[in-house]
């Protein structure tokens, strides 16, 4: 291993599986809207980079200890360790789909661990550590993977009630308790981000595009109620809180398309009025991720509650989803050659 493969495993971002959760979610909506090929294909590729990121994640864990412990203290940073469990979830509901539930299950029941474990150290630390400023200036659209995670084990679950019929009551308490706590966690964090946004003057890195979480947020507990919604009407948790996962999940979509205006002015304030070049950025796969989520949760949703409208949304945001996915794609590719030629020289 050269100099500066072990010098990109040590700078390895706590956020990396963002391109896992970005190309499985698209995956699901192109098996959602029965394309198969392309679905299949989008499978693969978010199978092998899991994968290929969980060997870097053990490999950074053995060799560089410290800077990982660095990294999920740090306020900027350590939410990204997040995408992990949502990366996780997202396989898992689209394994199911492709009828690999013991995978599936597999993936699911590792994830609740982590989710314990990052659920309680990140904000803990962040909370009980002596520091000398504000924390409240690092609050970004990454800390939204929290919500995200959270809901992502929600959707997992209610997926799971399909095949896992004896195990279903059970699932369907943890799929509604997740994503109960995931709408609390959203309402909590969005104050926090708003205030800050509101008081703090505003940056070009601040307005990155993991922004875009703020409404990839709204649009996964979108997806997990319209989980919620169709699971098998026999789990007995329907019948006390169908109606309110059913009007929350609309609020929570309506709230999360009135975002998609605001972002789009943050990036034109960024890239046209502040000139800050385009180009591919990491942060690029938490833009992808909520565009992908958006298009399956209006599909689910609208089909859940027969408001058709949703699903006319649906149709053409994948495609639009689907065509940011290999722009970004392909400019990671570009980069990456690039700098082996670079290291070539």
């Amino acid at each position: 291993m050269t100099s500066r493969q072990i010098s990109s495993i040590e700078k390895l971002p706590p956020g990396s599986f963002s391109f896992v959760m970005a190309t499985g979610i698209i995956s699901t909506a192109l098996y959602i809207f029965h394309q198969n090929f392309l679905s299949w294909l989008l499978l693969a590729i978010s199978l092998i980079g899991y994968f290929v990121l969980l060997i870097l994640y053990v490999l950074k864990i053995i060799k560089f200890r410290e800077r990982f412990v660095q990294d999920g203290r740090s306020p900027g940073k350590s939410f990204g360790y997040f995408t992990i469990i949502a990366a996780t979830n997202v396989l898992a509901a689209r394994l199911i789909l492709a009828h690999f539930a013991n995978f599936a299950m597999i993936l699911w029941v590792i994830s609740l661990p982590m989710w314990l474990i990052l659920t309680y150290l990140i904000p803990g630390v962040l909370i009980l550590e002596s520091r000398q400023e504000s924390i409240l200036k690092y609050v970004d659209g990454s800390w939204y993977l929290w919500v995200v995670a959270t809901a992502s084990v929600a959707v997992a679950a209610a997926v799971l009630t399909a095949p896992y019929h004896n195990l279903a009551q059970f699932l369907s308490v943890i799929a509604v308790s997740f994503w109960s706590i995931g709408v609390v966690l959203y309402l909590m964090l969005l104050g926090l981000a708003t205030f800050k946004l509101l008081d703090a003057p505003v940056t070009i890195q601040g307005l990155a595009p993991t922004y875009w979480i703020t409404m990839g947020a709204t649009a996964i507990l979108t997806l997990a109620g319209s989980r919620i919604l169709i699971m098998p009407l026999s789990v007995s948790i329907l019948s006390p809180t169908k109606e309110v996962v059913s009007g929350i999940t609309f609020m929570l979509w309506s709230y999360g398309t009135w975002w998609i205006p605001m972002l789009i002015v943050f990036g034109i304030w960024r890239h046209l009025i502040k000139k800050q070049p385009v180009a591919y950025e990491a942060g690029l796969w938490s833009m992808i991720f909520p565009l992908g989520m958006y298009a399956t949760a209006s599909e689910l949703f609208g089909d859940a509650t027969h408001l058709d409208f949703m699903k006319t949304i649906a149709s053409y945001e994948i495609w639009f989803g689907l065509l940011v996915w290999v722009i970004s794609f392909f400019a990671m590719l570009f980069r990456a050659g690039k700098f082996q030629f670079s290291k070539s020289n």
